[in-house]
């Protein structure tokens, strides 16, 4: 008898073969994954989504070259964003305060936008406002420093304002800490100091730059929809990332060894610092030190000094509607500022009573925005819009103008003889 011939052709029972093995395949490993690993596509979907997000915050971190690019570099503070003509040396002139405001980008904000804007008086009179003390990125001991360097050249000063805290705890965890450097140090520091780094280690930074761009770019292919959905994708990507990850693993291990070995400049000293809580201890007592120290240097030169610690998202109770939280906690990566912001905030209002204890007059603003229903905060950082910089300026200088009348300032006919004696002394040099 004659074989009866199959209507259906090889290819397309091959097909359905393939099929009916995949989807079967998929029932097993739902089944296996619900009631033995008690989760589910979902649940890993997610925690892939968590990886692909900790692999983008990574990504700066081992950046082969200086995440620092487009700082100008300065000799003792390390680095400034301000690109100004140069500066010309300030002589004092009469009825007017010389104010140095120090800080990170929201004094700077602040003191651009919300004090020279609004052309703000102090004690009813014009104030000049010294640029230099305040950028994106600083915090103590910058602040420190750059006070001594206006001072030390002879600028002018009758009043500092240092209007800190966010940068201080927050860029040394986000930023320092990963990369094992010193909490006193810059921010960023390992992508200044690179350039002293070992070729071997470079190379090690940039192989693991390498990896993570790796993972960002398979989590951007139209593959990683289906991990939603499938268990055979999802072993698929747990076989991809482990590999990975042992690969990490491996030369983390070795960066480490390398690290070791590195020159103080890289790292920085060892505080015996194991934990982030230690870390932000230190910190908030580091902040506190400072500050003391920049109270009593002004004090000793007859130069008022005022403390403010910046308001915050993570701090405070503002109102905010959807679209404000949005772009101020929703927009922050998994190992962003929201990471470590909330509790630095704590540590740093726990240990401020030491600050008004040492005689600086110090004020927390973390609450200024507290019945403020318009947005302000324009990312996920700390950065406000110009009418939230007029109104922290704003509160800054009712603080200030309760201190009179104001101690130490000198009087109208003594700035006019200083500024007389200045221009001689100034004459002088020119002759020489």
């Amino acid at each position: 008898m004659m074989k009866r011939k199959s209507a259906l052709p090889k290819w397309l029972k091959a097909v359905i073969v393939i099929g009916f093995t995949i989807v079967a395949a998929e029932c097993v490993l739902h089944f296996y994954m619900y009631f033995v690993l008690n989760t589910t596509t979902k649940q890993l979907a997610s925690d892939r989504k968590t990886a692909f997000e900790f692999a983008s915050a990574k990504t700066s971190e081992t950046r082969p070259s200086s995440e620092n690019d487009d700082l100008h570099p300065h000799p003792y503070l390390t680095y400034f964003e301000e690109v100004n003509e140069r500066p010309v040396f300030l002589h004092r002139e009469p009825d007017t305060y010389y104010v140095l405001f120090v800080g990170g980008s929201v004094a700077r904000g602040t003191r651009d936008l919300g004090m020279e804007r609004g052309t703000k008086t102090l004690w009813g009179k014009k104030v000049h406002w010294i640029h230099g003390g305040a950028d994106g990125g600083y915090k103590q001991p910058h602040q420190l420093i750059a006070f001594m360097l206006e001072h030390a050249r002879g600028t002018p000063i009758d009043v500092v304002i240092n209007l800190d805290g966010f940068n201080e705890m927050v860029l040394h965890l986000k930023e320092n800490l990963p990369n094992d450097v010193a909490p006193d140090f810059t921010r960023s520091w390992a992508g200044f100091a690179r350039a002293r780094m070992t070729p071997k280690l470079k190379k090690i930074y940039g192989r693991l730059f390498v990896l993570d761009q790796e993972r960002i770019a398979f989590e951007k292919t139209g593959f990683s929809v289906l991990h939603e959905y499938s268990a055979l994708a999802n072993l698929w990507y747990l076989y991809r990332e482990t590999n990975l990850s042992r690969k990490r693993a491996s030369l983390q291990q070795e960066q480490l060894q390398l690290k070791a070995n590195l020159h103080r400049c890289v790292l920085g000293t060892d505080f015996g610092l194991t934990t982030v809580e230690e870390h932000m201890e230190w910190c908030a007592n580091y902040w506190v030190r400072t500050s003391v120290q920049l109270k009593d240097y002004c004090r000793s030169q007859g130069i008022l000094y005022f403390h403010f610690l910046q308001p915050n998202q993570h701090a405070g109770n503002k109102p905010m509607s959807d679209q404000e939280k949005r772009i101020a906690f929703e927009a922050d990566p998994p190992t962003g500022y929201g990471k470590f912001a909330p509790r630095a905030y704590e540590w740093l209002q726990q240990v401020e009573h030491r600050i008004s204890e040492a005689g600086v007059p110090y004020w927390n603003l973390t609450h200024i925005f507290d019945d403020v229903e318009e947005p302000l905060y324009e990312d996920n950082c700390c950065h406000v819009i110009p009418k939230g910089y007029e109104m922290i300026a704003d509160a800054i200088l009712q603080n200030i103008e309760t201190h009179t009348p104001p101690p130490g300032l000198p009087k109208k006919e003594d700035l006019n003889t200083e500024a007389r004696q200045q221009g001689r002394a100034f004459e002088q040099w020119n002759q020489f």
